[in-house]
């Protein structure tokens, strides 16, 4: 839908777009075709058996895992501040801060994706803690994202983070209370989903204002300006970023042939090491589009990245991205669970455009919580459908009963 949120805005306003029919059909052609190749190769692999599963997390096994995660995103803002050389970071520009080639700077990266496990875990289990700890947890929230946005002037971390919490909470009382009060919790997640949104809208223009010479006091607020920038070039609608693609490439640039995906092979190799190290897709599409911004990064979408590397004839590889999301899908346990409740934001910056660094925040949240699995909840008792459920509630126990089915998954805590 957000490759047709500005054509549907266009349409109710009566606005027209400034490009010529062909680029328009061809944006038509592989946006349809593409949602239908995904669903077909997300067919690969679904399964028609209804699957029904209980898991019973002692609450001391998920304080052990919080702890532990609390443990590796303090040492990842130690490595921000080690980084920076210095505690003063608004006198630092975006730029400055980016320094692609640090690896402490990488390794803290990937290391504050982490994070999300540990703010899932926290809310997921809201319903055992006390009002003033989940009111102590919230404050600690608020001011790590402040940090690690000044560090970073960026919004996925703090995108990844709130969704995670947002993911934990909903869960959390999904299926612990009466109907009445689960379409209220329904609510207020809906409620706290429209928050993250405006808070990524809102830091996208107000993070230029902590460049180093500009004024905080200059910049106003308009929800409408920001919507309409969102819709037309942003957070909120990508047809005009691949409309651009498309009327570049190849009138102007030759195709990337693959570049995109077979990069993510020299994802491990340090930039300072190898300076000639191809670039990602955001960062050459942001130089065609934008080349008197030095660094400056656009992500086509995941159509129009299909089409910058292999024209119109890449929609095919949506087949191949619904086989993934299919295999991911097929089992229906907590660690899957865990995977996809931190899941969110990287699958939404694949969608935007990017590819390398969603795959690599991927593969490393799935084989932390692996490690996270093995070592703390090894242990768990696991009571499939055919098998008689425990009455009543264990002390200090946190239970998730997990359904799916070849149409519908339904997760949440029973």
């Amino acid at each position: 839908m957000l490759f047709y949120a500005q054509p549907i805005v266009y349409f109710i306003t009566g606005e027209e777009y400034s490009y010529d029919f062909s680029s328009i059909k061809t944006l038509v052609i592989i946006t349809v075709l593409g949602i239908h190749f995904f669903i077909l190769g997300n067919l690969v692999f679904n399964t028609k058996k209804l699957i029904s599963i209980n898991v019973e997390i002692p609450q001391r096994q998920i304080n052990q895992a919080i702890n532990f995660s609390i443990l590796i995103t303090l040492l990842c803002i130690m490595l921000l501040f080690v980084d920076a050389k210095t505690f003063n970071v608004l006198n630092l520009g975006r730029l400055d801060l980016k320094n692609a080639g640090s690896l402490l700077r990488i390794t803290a990266t990937f290391g504050l994706y982490l994070t999300s496990v540990l703010f899932f875990l926290v809310y997921f289990t809201a319903k055992k803690r006390s009002r003033f700890n989940i009111i102590l947890w919230t404050i600690f929230v608020i001011v790590l994202e402040i940090i690690i946005f000044l560090f970073y002037r960026t919004r996925s971390l703090l995108v990844v983070h709130l969704a995670s919490c947002l993911v934990g909470y909903y869960y959390s009382y999904a299926y612990f209370s009466s109907e009445i009060k689960i379409k209220t919790k329904k609510g207020k997640a809906l409620l706290f989903g429209v928050i993250i949104v405006c808070i990524a809208i809102f830091t996208r223009f107000f993070r230029g204002y902590l460049q180093p010479g500009s004024d905080i006091s200059t910049f106003e607020i308009n929800w409408k300006s920001f919507l309409q920038k969102s819709v037309e070039d942003g957070d909120l609608g990508y047809s005009s970023t691949v409309l651009k693609v498309i009327n570049l490439v190849p009138n102007t640039y030759d195709y990337l042939n693959g570049q995109s995906y077979w990069k993510l092979l020299l994802t491990p190799i340090p930039r300072s090491i190898w300076s000639e190290k191809p670039l990602n897709t955001e960062t050459i599409v942001g130089g065609w589009l934008f080349p008197e911004i030095r660094g400056m990064s656009v992500p086509p979408g995941i159509i129009g990245d299909l089409y910058l590397n292999f024209g119109v004839y890449g929609v095919l590889l949506m087949i191949v991205f619904g086989i993934g999301f299919s295999l991911l899908d097929r089992k229906v346990t907590f660690k899957g669970f865990l995977i996809w409740a931190v899941s969110s934001t990287w699958i939404f910056h694949l969608v935007r455009g990017g590819f390398t660094n969603p795959i690599m925040i991927f593969f490393i949240q799935y084989y932390f919580i692996n490690f996270i699995i093995k070592r703390y909840f090894l242990g768990v008792i696991i009571h499939n459908s055919s098998q008689k459920l425990l009455r009543g509630r264990l002390k200090g126990v946190s239970t998730l009963r997990l359904e799916a089915d070849s149409q519908i998954n339904k997760m949440g805590g029973t």
